[in-house]
């Protein structure tokens, strides 16, 4: 895993108007420390009558979303409204509904959308907020099926072939035997 230490925090937007939002140290913009980054396996866990071990499928993984949390002050950006021009980039670019991909030194990237921005005004040029990141992709490989592995069973290959000419050598017997009983029915009635 990557750094975050003094890397800025870009937010690009992917389609429309391509803005770039760029939130870095030097002006006090980066969010607070301390960013989740989860991630979940998705399962369908099944228990069946008179088994007691559960039947579990998996379904790939999904990541959590993301939350950021900061502060933005125009005193820290150098010039009065430096904390609403942030605000009204990201509004613009959750309006737009827009693909984004977020960015945050080598240690977290990924793409998916805002999927909500809560901006509280605290006094004017005193901006605190929280912002919610769904991630459709992931900057990892992904995994998108692994081998099954074998069922531990002492049935072979020859074993089984063994068990299937059998069977069918017992159905060509019983067909055999059918045949004969319906052709002495019918000329029995003839």
């Amino acid at each position: 895993m990557g750094t975050t230490d003094g890397q800025p925090l870009v937010i690009t937007q992917l389609d429309g108007a391509f803005a770039v939002v760029t939130l870095e140290d030097a002006d006090g913009s980066l969010p607070e420390q301390g960013v989740e980054v989860g991630i979940t396996l998705r399962e369908v866990v099944s228990r069946y009558p008179g088994s007691a071990t559960p039947s579990t499928q998996t379904m790939g993984t999904e990541d959590e979303p993301i939350e950021f949390a900061g502060q933005w002050r125009d005193t820290w950006g150098a010039t009065d409204g430096a904390a609403l021009a942030r605000v009204a980039a990201i509004r613009a670019i959750v309006r737009a509904q827009s693909y984004v991909e977020i960015a945050w030194g080598s240690a977290i990237v990924r793409r998916g959308y805002i999927k909500s921005f809560m901006p509280r005004f605290l006094r004017e040029g005193i901006i605190t907020w929280k912002l919610t990141f769904r991630v459709s992709e992931a900057d990892e490989p992904e995994v998108l099926a692994t081998a099954f592995p074998p069922s531990p069973t002492s049935l072979s290959l020859s074993t089984l072939l063994d068990v299937v000419f059998a069977a069918a050598e017992e159905l060509v017997t019983t067909a055999t035997a059918l045949n004969n009983v319906s052709r002495a029915v019918l000329n029995f009635e003839a």
